[in-house]
């Protein structure tokens, strides 16, 4: 190649490097004019903001703290022990924990993933915000702001500020900001902390860390080990694909992210963390979700703490409906949980057993049981139907049903009413003979025995231990209606329509028309194994709103019905309804029992009610819909022995005390008088009020040159 042209090609190669370095030089100082316009948009914005929040801070120079008070909060529910055994809430499962009840590891978790300078900053972290903002300018308005602090996360949630697109999202931000600031000057660290780990959502309807660590662990806050705070500070970035339920490896693998940071920022040590690594995550379900119901006993609580707020505080519906679904209140029931487990025992556990006569009906048959601490009026325990429950609020078969109690009634009615005015004693001997009552404007009534024949002359007390209906209509004319209508009045019962309950057949045989309630009735046998005090039944002892303020309580409402004697005797007589007549079946194995049958005449409800020295018992079984019950007719008593003995089965031995005002006699049972040496095997012990026993010795068994009286001292 000739020299000429060597020259000229590297002239030529000369000018086209030199063209393509003015063109680099060109890009690069248009990407540096680029660059410096967005740095430049990003501190002019950031300046701005800060600007702005300065502003509106300067305008705002206070909050209001109510803002920042936690007003959706559950009500709990307390047993006899002072141990919580449910809430109750709306939209918002929420029930408070204090810091000092809070494990640190869930604070530093919480500070390491969302805030690791929450300790230093005022409310803002200008690192992380200054490039939540670069990113903002980058993407063209399009991202999302992200860099919140904690204390900036707690004022969106308290506060109904919700904008989060377009300049409402910038301005909605600004807001933030400057509350998050004026916040800080108001509040502590720790009473920030404290307000974010209570409002907090973990998912599952469940907000702040007390129900949290219960719902997924079955624990208290401070019973969290550092795994497991980890795992819990890792749902609330996104609940549902972080739900221990249903996405544990999702979480298991945010807590591990959690973990790393923590040990990064010095919050654990190296041992903790291999340590928490190592651990197995067991989920143990212990809260309810929001489509849980609570038990019978809580709901009917409810019914009750409402129904007292709107005739004590003056409330709505809806406002008592509030209260205890977003107030916080503490409500303090009356329920022993030994009681309840027992019940529970019986009719959810053991369903299937406990109900087996009725596996062959079509349609299955109800029942309910109320168990009632009669010397407080305390309801201890209750089932309102068979099987687990998990409705809200479903009818309550204990406290709501009202059903016909048939031959239950005559103690309370009858019986007990003549006793105590002294028409009769346990030895007065009534026919048990054909009848016929005259009841003005209607027909002739002529009740018959449930066993289809008569005995003849019996005792009082032989007619009660066997249900005998016939010498119930004849002591109910002795004492008249409206003395055993009264009675019931007295007793508590409120379900009584006068108009066609105050007559001889509902009275004497318990076909009331509108029936009684498990709740009242087994109250009314209550008053006689508390010596003849009536106890109106309590579901809870009181109330406290969120801030301990007692604002519901209940006092003991306590009237006399029966005297000591009365109530004794009867009590006596009862014993003998277990031990020798209709309710052999529900003897106990640990304790002395007294109580009563009872089943309508159409067999459509069958009832047994009974008492120990401790606690009274109420056992309905029916059909919801009224219908013949063909089997099962020993169902009532059994249910109460087995629910009975498990809850006396540690408990003292106890006998129903004497009181001083009776006293026992002999008698002949033939004629209900003083027995004589005649007498020989109708010759037996009885219970009288001192002054009521009989008067003359047995005209029946005597020596035929006996007149009946013994001469005076004898």
């Amino acid at each position: 190649m000739a020299k000429w042209d060597l020259e000229k090609n590297e002239r030529k190669l000369n000018r086209q490097m030199k063209k393509n370095k003015k063109a680099k030089e060109k890009r690069k100082t248009g990407c540096s004019v680029i660059s410096t316009f967005l740095l430049f948009g990003m501190f002019a914005g950031l300046g701005v903001a800060i600007a702005l929040m300065i502003k509106i801070t300067t305008d705002m120079p206070t909050i209001d703290l109510d803002d920042y008070t936690i007003k959706n909060i559950s009500t709990i529910f307390y047993d006899t022990n002072g141990n919580e055994i449910d809430t109750a809430h709306g939209g918002e499962n929420r029930t408070l924990s204090s810091l000092t009840d809070i494990p640190p590891y869930l604070v530093n978790a919480f500070i390491s993933i969302e805030d690791e300078r929450f300790l230093e900053h005022n409310g803002i972290d200008f690192k992380r915000t200054a490039g939540a903002i670069f990113n903002w300018v980058k993407t063209g308005g399009n991202g999302t702001y992200g860099g919140s602090t904690i204390t900036q996360q707690l004022v969106k949630n308290m506060t109904e500020d919700k904008a989060s697109k377009g300049m409402e999202g910038v301005y909605r931000k600004l807001r933030e900001w400057s509350r998050a600031v004026l916040l800080e000057r108001e509040l502590t660290k720790d009473q920030i902390m404290e307000l974010y780990l209570n409002t907090i959502c973990f998912g599952n309807a469940t907000y702040g860390i007390k129900e949290a660590a219960n719902l997924y662990f079955s624990k208290l806050p401070k019973e969290l080990t550092l795994a497991e705070c980890a795992l819990l500070a890792g749902i609330t970035n996104r609940p549902s694909y972080y739900d221990p339920f249903t996405n544990l490896e999702n979480a298991k693998t945010r807590q591990k992210v959690i973990l790393k940071k923590m040990l990064e920022l010095g919050k654990i040590s190296d041992s903790e963390y291999k340590a928490a690594l190592d651990e197995e995550i067991v989920i143990n379900k212990g809260g309810k979700t929001q489509n849980s119901g609570h038990s019978y006993f809580v709901d009917a609580v409810i019914e009750d703490v409402i129904a007292d707020l709107k005739e004590k505080k003056k409330m709505t519906d809806a406002a008592a409906s509030n209260a205890i679904y977003g107030g916080g209140l503490k409500i303090y029931t009356t329920m022993d949980s030994k009681i309840q487990n027992a019940i529970n025992e019986i009719y959810i556990t053991k369903e299937d057993e406990t109900f087996s006569v009725f596996k062959n009906l079509e349609k299955q048959p109800e029942s309910a049981m109320l168990i009632l601490d009669y010397k407080t009026g305390h309801i201890v325990g209750m089932a309102g139907g068979r099987g687990q429950k998990t409705g809200k609020r479903e009818f309550n078969r204990a406290t709501q049903a009202k059903r016909q109690p048939g031959s239950t009634i005559k103690p309370l009615a009858v019986y007990g009413p003549a006793i105590e005015a002294g028409k009769v004693t346990a030895s007065t001997i009534i026919s048990d003979s054909p009848l016929t009552v005259k009841i003005p404007g209607s027909k002739d009534w002529s009740p018959s025995n449930w066993y289809n024949s008569y005995y003849g002359d019996v005792t009082v007390r032989y007619a009660i231990e066997q249900s005998m209906n016939v010498p119930a209509v004849r002591v109910l004319q002795m004492i008249g209606l409206q003395t055993a209508y009264n009675a019931l009045i007295e007793e508590g019962i409120t379900t009584l329509n006068k108009s066609t309950d105050l007559n001889y057949a509902p009275l004497s045989l318990g076909g009331l028309t509108n029936g009684v309630t498990v709740k009242e009735w087994t109250a009314a046998y209550g008053m006689i194994a508390n010596g003849g005090t009536y106890i109106k039944p309590i579901t809870y002892t009181k109330v406290e709103d969120s801030n301990g303020t007692i604002i519901l309580q209940n006092k003991k409402e306590e009237r006399r019905v029966f005297s000591t004697s009365t109530a004794y005797i009867l009590t006596n007589i009862m014993v003998g309804v277990v031990n020798n007549g209709t309710a052999r079946s529900a003897r106990l194995a640990n304790s002395v029992a007294a109580g009563k049958t009872g089943s309508t005449s159409d067999t459509k409800d069958k009832w047994f009610v009974g008492y120990t020295p401790y606690y009274v018992a109420g056992v309905w079984v029916g059909y919801d819909d009224p219908a013949r019950i063909s089997v099962g007719g020993e169902l009532p008593k059994q249910i109460f022995k087995k629910v009975m003995d498990i809850i006396h089965r540690d408990l003292p031995s106890r006998n129903f005390s004497v009181p001083g005002q009776v006293k026992q006699y002999g008698i002949c049972s033939v004629s209900g008088e003083l027995a004589t040496d005649y007498c020989g095997e109708s010759a037996r012990n009885e219970w009288f009020e001192v002054g009521k026993e009989p008067k003359i010795y047995c005209t029946v068994h005597s020596n035929p040159n006996w007149d009946g009286y013994y001469p005076e001292g004898i």
